[in-house]
């Protein structure tokens, strides 16, 4: 597919299109990963319509400024518009939506049209598409402080959107984590999930104490081994979502912006 950057989307465009993440938000300036400003919108579009598909990164190995690349190397087709087709025939670049969203949207797009999905991700380079090439971009310069900005997220959607996109991500029926909270004070903590049993479908697990006893401390921890946060992390499988849901006005649990400032710290103390 013919893909294109744009300031000021034609009308005359038709295919995929990337404009940067504050295109029609009155914001003056893109959005910021540590002076790289890889962030774009992406968008569909054919003779009839034009579907805003989510937003994604956009890495050049040795790139700061993925916009400025675009309209150094690209081909111009006026002051506003360019066409950016062959850029991504280049191993040096690659790309990763923010939400596995993206995929679903993609599949329903294409009626799960297997071939035009396949081409839409190969003619942006999508790293979950090329995840047989991890060894060699996981080393672009800024790869951690944009791609893989959101941790544990960032993993699953490099491993699992592809699979999404066409429709063959497995429904995963049986799930058993040990977590590793504090041998002084607990046992390995297990949850166990059961969806193939034939009586009592075990998609629910239950944490029952008395006050104090440390329900909210192991609540803790184990979101901490999915979130991947304070060197705790489970391998598999892969959360999309986390939801928590407090009804006392003592418990306390990481907020997403709290989140956020980890992922970040963490990203500054690598460097």
């Amino acid at each position: 597919m013919n893909v294109f950057y744009s300031e000021d989307i034609s009308s005359a465009l038709r295919g995929i299109i990337v404009a940067k993440d504050n295109y029609r938000t009155g914001h003056s300036s893109p959005w910021d990963d540590f002076d790289y400003k890889v962030k774009f919108k992406i968008y569909f579009k054919d003779e009839k319509t034009e579907i805003l598909l989510g937003h994604i990164r956009i890495l050049k190995n040795h790139q700061k400024n993925t916009a400025n690349f675009f309209k150094e190397k690209g081909t111009k087709i006026d002051n506003k518009n360019y066409e950016i087709t062959d850029l991504f025939n280049d191993n040096e670049i690659i790309s990763l939506p923010l939400n596995l969203s993206f995929y679903k949207k993609l599949k329903s797009i294409f009626n799960s049209e297997d071939e035009n999905i396949i081409d839409f991700l190969t003619s942006i380079r999508d790293g979950s598409t090329f995840i047989s090439e991890e060894n060699i971009f996981s080393k672009f310069s800024g790869y951690n402080d944009t791609l893989l900005r959101e941790g544990s997220t960032s993993e699953a959607i490099l491993k699992k959107g592809y699979q999404v996109a066409l429709g063959r991500y497995a429904d995963i029926k049986t799930i058993s984590l040990d977590i590793n909270i504090n041998h002084e004070k607990f046992d390995t903590f297990n949850l166990n999930f059961d969806k193939n049993r034939k009586y009592g479908e075990r998609n629910i697990n239950l944490l029952i104490g008395r006050n104090g006893s440390g329900k909210t401390y192991i609540l803790n921890n184990i979101i901490n081994s999915i979130l991947n946060i304070n060197n705790s992390k489970i391998s598999y499988p892969y959360f999309n979502k986390i939801i928590i849901a407090a009804f006392s006005p003592f418990e306390k649990f990481l907020t997403q912006h709290d989140i956020s400032n980890i992922y970040i710290n963490e990203i500054k103390n690598k460097k």
